[in-house]
């Protein structure tokens, strides 16, 4: 079985993204490291939020992009199915165009940078979403703002997202209030989507121009117009208008579904995409990446590949406590290297295919020596591991 790769955009990022991710898979990790070569920082340290990196448009869409790849390379990794048809919001459309073969990884990442460079740059604004109002009336009320205001995503009948100069956006919220709509302001100042993105236009299109792309392996549908992006030219023209124009997330999912119902996968560290897919598509099966763990994308893509329940769980989660606690001492080199030796054996756990009940057994023990060895070199007792092992998979281990 394949599925639909759907690619969040910037406001799906959270603090700690691509931490379980790297850790559950060596796929993952390698695109992170292409990441750090690329731009010459830590993205996973950046998506820590220390100093406030994911407000930074500069930051946060790199932070996004890398974790999109990461993600896909996971699923596969996990599964050993690609994608069959792939779709992304604003600027995931430039990551479903990189995962699906139009552009390559590095320079997708480096894109994403020059992108948010681009519109961290132009004249800031707002946005906010309206909640309650046909998306007509909302254009409508745009137009009295022309230039300064427009509808900049359409998620849902009857919610969108408006964009543009502050005044102008307080202004249309004002006036959709008075027609029984509710209106919610987001904590941005790049106001996506609209006319003042204009600047970013020049700057993104010298990069765009500057990097080799190709037709793309599969299929990905433009989150403008719901139009399979085509050829060279159509997606470095796709990448650039995107700026500007409006997001039809309800048309877009509508003609990635006639390609064939099946399985949704939001390659995202957040769940708004599978939800909203779930509210457009009736009894779509949808999961998230970031939200669900990978182990429930495997058992929806792939289920037939999902290893014993026990040993998967533990290894899982061992990775998981493995990955979220801090090193409490100074690790020897050999300490190290066993350590990684430790965690290749736990990943390839959980890709393990189907045992019977002494194999299950036997792996889930494993599954928690492993992970007692790795934790007592970050200096925590073994008695100590076992029980937060035990308290995260329901008392199993």
């Amino acid at each position: 079985m394949s599925y639909l790769a759907l690619f969040s955009g910037q406001g799906s990022q959270r603090p700690g993204m691509g931490r379980e991710l790297v850790a559950l898979s060596t796929a993952a990790a390698t695109t992170y490291e292409l990441a750090g070569d690329v731009l010459g920082i830590d993205l996973l340290r950046a998506a820590e939020n220390r100093h406030g990196e994911l407000s930074r448009p500069e930051i946060v869409q790199p932070v996004i992009t890398t974790f999109g790849l990461a993600a896909i390379a996971a699923v596969r990794q996990w599964t050993g199915l690609a994608h069959a048809v792939a779709l992304g919001h604003s600027l995931g459309e430039v990551v479903a165009l990189s995962a699906s073969g139009a552009i390559e990884a590095a320079d997708a990442i480096a894109l994403a940078r020059c992108r948010g460079e681009a519109m961290g740059r132009c004249e800031p604004g707002a946005m906010a979403v309206v909640f309650g109002l046909g998306h007509a009336t909302v254009d409508d009320v745009c137009a009295g703002d022309a230039g300064e205001v427009a509808v900049a995503t359409r998620n849902l009948t009857g919610q969108c997202t408006i964009s543009g100069a502050v005044a102008a956006v307080e202004r249309v919220c004002a006036e959709v209030a008075r027609l029984d709509a509710t209106t919610h302001m987001l904590p941005i100042t790049v106001a996506a989507h609209s006319p003042l993105m204009r600047d970013a236009v020049l700057p993104l299109r010298a990069m765009v121009e500057s990097i080799p792309v190709q037709t793309s392996t599969v299929p990905v549908i433009s989150c403008v117009d719901g139009e399979v992006i085509t050829d060279e030219r159509d997606v470095r023209d796709r990448v650039v208008g995107a700026l500007l124009e409006p997001v039809d997330w309800p048309l877009a999912v509508a003609r990635a579904v006639a390609h064939g119902q099946r399985p949704a996968v939001e390659l995202g560290a957040g769940s708004v995409l599978r939800d909203l897919v779930r509210a457009l598509v009736d009894g779509v099966e949808a999961v998230s990446v970031g939200a669900d763990g990978l182990p429930a994308v495997q058992a929806i893509v792939a289920p037939t590949r999902q290893p014993s329940g026990d040993s998967r769980q533990l290894a899982a989660a061992g990775l998981r406590l493995v990955a979220s606690t801090p090193s409490t001492v100074e690790m020897t080199a050999a300490q190290l290297e066993r350590g990684k030796h430790c965690l290749s054996a736990l990943r390839n756990l959980l890709t393990a295919g189907p045992q019977d009940g002494t194999a299950r057994a036997a792996s889930a023990d494993e599954a928690v020596e492993l992970t007692v060895e790795v934790m007592s070199f970050k200096g925590y007792a073994a008695e100590v591991t076992r029980k937060r092992l035990s308290a995260s998979v329901g008392g199993r281990a």
